[in-house]
C-alpha cells in the first residue's frame, strides 16, 4: 500500500469518541500496521465536534516524531493544499 488516508480528529473525550474516531497516535499505529509508505491525515479542522478542535495537527506531528517517522512519510497537507507522491 502506498498511501494511507486516516482520520485524526474528533477523538476526545475518548469515553464517547473512541468507537468512532481514532486519535493521532492510533492513526500512526494503524499506518505502521498497514505498512504504507505515506500517511495523509484527514478530517481535521473541518467541523468543531469535540474539545480537541484545532489541536489535531500538533498532536499528529508529535505522535509521528515519537514514532521516529519522517515528515516526508507523514506530511500534513493544509486545507485546499496539494500533495505530490514522492518518487
Amino acid at each position: 500500500m502506498d498511501v494511507a488516508l486516516l482520520p485524526i480528529a474528533a477523538y476526545e473525550p475518548r469515553s464517547f469518541m473512541k468507537t468512532h474516531h481514532m486519535n493521532p497516535k492510533e492513526a500512526i499505529l494503524a499506518f505502521q500496521d498497514l505498512r504504507a509508505r505515506v500517511l495523509i491525515p484527514q478530517q481535521w479542522g473541518v467541523f468543531d465536534l469535540t474539545m480537541t478542535f484545532g489541536s489535531s495537527p500538533r498532536a499528529y506531528r508529535e505522535a509521528a516524531q515519537a514514532a521516529g517517522l519522517s515528515e516526508k512519510a507523514t506530511p500534513l497537507v493544509p486545507h485546499g493544499g496539494t500533495w505530490y507522491f514522492p518518487n
